[in-house]
This record gives C-alpha cells, structure tokens and sequence, in this order.
C-alpha cells in the first residue's frame, strides 16, 4: 500500500479551543471498561469528581455481575453517597441538561427531588437549561480531582452498560426495571495530564452559569498515581502528548462556536486515502458537503470510507424524526462515491446465534479516523444540532505516518472492526488496500456479525421535522412557521399562531425571549 502523507489539522481557534498537554491515554471501549475504569479511579478520588452529562440515573448499576462491590450498592447514587461518607474531604459535582419534555418519558422521575433528598450533603446536583430552547447540553465527561477525566460518549444512565462480546442475550444486561435491553456500543477516552484541568475549567463555566455556589477550584494531583493501565487493563493503548479540545457552543447574543464542525470538516477535505467513522446519527448536512468536496475532487485519490452505525433512531420517535433523513443522507453519500471513483460501505453488527432474529448492536460511539493519523472522539453526533446548537466537546489526537501514535489508531480501528464482526483476531483488517474485500466477505459469511446496511433511496424526508429536532440554528416562530405553511399551505398568520403555539408546548421556541427582543 502507497506511503500516506500526513495530515495536518489547523489548531486556531477555527477549529479547536486549545491544544493541551497529555502525559496518558487510552481508549475504553464500551459501558463495561468505562464503568470498571471509573470506580476504579473515583474510589481514589480525594477532593472532587465533576460529571456532566446529557442523562444520569440515579439507580444506574455501574458495576454487574461478579464485579460489583461486596457489601455496598452498586448504583451511581449509592456508589456516590459510600465515597462521600468514607471521606469527609470528597465533594461532588454533577451537571445535568434540564431536558425537553419531548424526553420526559425516557428519563428517571423527580431525579432533582431524589438527588435532594437521597444524596449526602456534599453531592450538589444542578439542571443547566440550554439558552436555546431547542438545544441540549450533551457533554459526557467525568473528572477526578485534576488527575484523570473519562470524556466520550457514554453517559452513566440507564441501558448504556455492555461488553465487547455485545452478546445477543447477557443476563447482566438489564434495565434499572430488570429488563433487558439490545447491545450497546460507545466508546470513552481516558487522559491523564494538564488536559483535565482545562476540562475542568469547562465544567466551572457552565456551572458558574446555573448556580451561585461556587464552581470547584484546582485540585491537587496525586503524589502516586496509578497508570491508565492499572485503571483500565482492558482499554487500548494510545500514544501521544497532545490532544485538541474542540467545542460546540451556543451563546446568546453571539456567535456560536462551531469548532466541532470546523475539525470534521477539515479532518474530511484533508483525507488522502481511508475515513472510518462511528457514529449514532448521520443527518448534517455541512458533513455531507466536506464529503461531497473531497470526493468530488478529481486531483486526489480514491478514499475508502467505512461508517458503522444504526439503521434508525435510539427510539421509534428519534427514528420518526430523523430515520428519513439519516437514510437520504447516506443514500447521497454512496451515490457522491459511486459517481466518483470512491468506495463506501455502511455496516451494521448484528449477532446471529440467537433462534430469533437477528439482534443489532446499538451504535451510540461518536467516532472518526482519517488515514490512521487523526482519532476524533466525544459527544458530537453528526447531526446538525450537534454541529451548531448542542453543547458538545470532541478530543482529537494526531499521529504522523508511521510513528507510535499512528500506529497506535491504526490498531484501534483494527480492534473496533474485530468487535463489529465478533471476530478475536484482528488481524484481517490491517491491510487498507483490501479492507473493502476484507469487510465484503465478512459481510456475507456466517462467523462474522458484520452485515451490509442497507442504502436506498428516501424520499420521505420531512423538512420541518429535521427543523425541530435536529436545527442548524435557532429555531423561531418565523422559520418554524416558513416550514409549517410548507407543509400545510394556510393562510400565513394562522401558521404563525399555530407555530408560536406548538413551539411553545414542545419546549423548542422560547416565546418570551422572541417578546423581549421585538420590545
């Protein structure tokens, strides 16, 4: 296979915070490893432990099996309340989207009362409201003193724990109500260096946003700190001593940082030759555009591209809203690669051995690779809320071509593709000049859990519901209106009505705010 020159991101403030420092990383893949990990690491906790998260669980098990903690609950709540009770030191911080009521069914009830009422003194729990309606805080992170953060995409919710086998039936694999739920995959970078006290001073910006308490200071670092290894054995290695901290960020009042964006979308234009992406959605529109210039740049060379990832939506109502346009976007990207030269393949895993029908692996991870040099992983899907509106951080690593850390991602992307097809070996993907044949005749044997998704043309896709759930931009009475009239075709000032209204009920228009600024 031909050399692959390097890639070479900017590192302004287009398309990254800053670049930090890192002295160790690793990446854990699955709720299994990051649980494992993070018990591990917040049982050595001394002073503080930050989460962030877009869900939490108060009864989330976060160890199962032969694993759990002998004598003691093994919930995130109890887990948390048993550390704050052995050390008087040990205050603990969590921060939580004040979510839609589009999710108020899926989420636990009277969490902020249980929090209030279940927690110990010094675990302080707050809502952040997104100052767009529509938006979310989507931030998946857990920091230990400034020692150690896990950053990715897995919140410590409900149905999230899974293993790397993602077997179709796993007695282990239960709801907090006991029920089992599908495989589950996602994936979660732990970093060890200077970099946690910069997410840390995250943390302390939104919190200082929502509430008067003050934000937690810099901590001391251990004197004898464990190595990732001995937190995590089973996380794969990755070398490396920076890594890019990327932000989305809506801000009233100015203009939002889209640097998540900026980063894919340069990752994308730059790559020479293979782009490996994990990811829970595809539906933006500004991603399928870097493809289509990269693809349709005649001067450059073919790409391979291999994306894993759902079929729909987490749920029927995100698979109602977004399903069409997810399906109108990949079936737009084959055909950019078919008409240019280029090969794609969208894959799915699913575990046959069961007597019913086959059971898929839910794809959460937000992952990219490029050439084997970038590594991109956080909380952003590609989507178009993830890209403007959501709050969303993603770490990226870079490697040259042929060095350790290259190597490094390299073999990690080997190991995810082995996981996919439920294969020990991952031997068989590390040639990239056969990875489509490789992935072609896995997909059609019987050993292998890997299966072609399936592309085809859609043309249900609904303007106005990509509008509401998944915006580009703020969503207002007039452009929720524009849509609605579209779709109807009523008179202009009963759609606006009927738009201010829906809005309004749906928690996606801030009517007060749009009131404030025509006054």
């Amino acid at each position: 296979m031909r050399e692959v020159a390097d890639v070479k991101l900017l590192t302004g403030p287009e398309v990254c915070w800053k670049s930090s420092a890192v002295e160790e990383m690793a990446l854990l893949v699955d709720g299994d490893i990051y649980y494992r990990a993070f018990v591990r690491a917040a049982r050595r906790a001394r002073r503080s432990i930050l989460l962030s998260g877009w869900q939490f669980d108060t009864e989330a098990q976060l160890l199962r099996g032969d694993e759990r903690l002998p004598g003691a609950d093994n919930t995130m709540l109890g887990f948390l309340n048993r550390l704050c009770a052995e050390n008087p030191q040990l205050e603990i911080h969590i921060l939580a989207w004040d979510y839609s009521l589009v999710y108020a069914v899926e989420r636990e009830w009277m969490q902020g009362v249980k929090m209030a009422l279940r927690s110990n003194d010094r675990i302080h729990f707050e809502y952040w409201a997104h100052p767009n309606s529509g938006g979310s805080h989507h931030h998946k992170y857990a920091l230990i003193d400034d020692e150690v953060v896990f950053v990715g995409g897995l919140d410590i919710c409900d149905s999230r724990w899974d293993t790397r086998a993602h077997a179709a039936h796993d007695e282990r694999r239960v709801d907090v109500s006991g029920e089992p739920y599908r495989p589950f995959h996602d994936i979660q970078l732990a970093l060890r260096g200077p970099v946690v006290a910069d997410i840390r001073s995250i943390f302390q910006e939104f919190w200082s946003a929502v509430c008067e308490r003050p934000a937690p200071e810099k901590v001391d670092r251990w004197e004898q700190a464990p190595s990732l290894r001995e937190l995590a054995e089973d996380g794969l290695p990755l070398r490396g001593n920076q890594v890019l901290l990327s932000r989305t960020l809506f801000r009233e009042d100015q203009a939002p940082v889209a640097e998540v964006e900026a980063l894919l979308r340069q990752a994308i234009l730059a790559a020479e030759s293979f782009v490996y992406v994990e990811n829970q959605y595809f539906t933006s529109l500004s991603i399928l555009t870097a493809f289509r210039d990269r693809l349709s740049d005649a001067a450059r060379p073919p790409l391979t591209i291999v994306v894993v990832m759902p079929d729909g939506g987490d749920t029927p109502k995100e698979d109602f809203v977004l399903g069409n346009r997810q399906r109108s976007v990949r079936y737009a990207l084959l055909k950019l690669a078919e008409a240019h030269g280029h090969r794609v393949r969208f894959l799915i895993s699913s575990d046959h051995s069961s007597p019913e029908k086959p059971v898929s692996t839910f794809i959460h991870a937000k992952l990219m690779s490029v050439d084997d040099q970038l590594l991109c992983v956080g909380s952003a899907n590609l989507t178009n809320r993830s890209m403007r509106i959501d709050s969303e951080l993603t770490l990226t690593v870079q490697g040259e071509a042929g060095g350790n850390t290259s190597a490094d991602i390299r073999a990690i992307v080997d190991s995810l593709l082995s996981e996919h097809a439920g294969l020990p070996d991952a031997s068989r993907f590390q040639d990239r000049s056969k990875l489509i044949e490789t992935i072609d005749e896995l997909c059609l044997g019987q050993n292998s859990k890997l299966q072609h998704l399936t592309v085809e043309r859609c043309d249900d896709d609904d303007p106005m519901l990509t509008l509401i759930f998944d915006p580009s931009g703020e969503l207002t009475t007039d452009n929720f209106g524009d849509a609605l009239q579209a779709e109807v075709g009523c008179e202009d000032g009963i759609v606006r009505t009927i738009a201010r209204k829906a809005g309004q009920r749906l928690g996606v228009i801030d009517v007060d705010k749009e009131k404030k600024a025509k006054s």
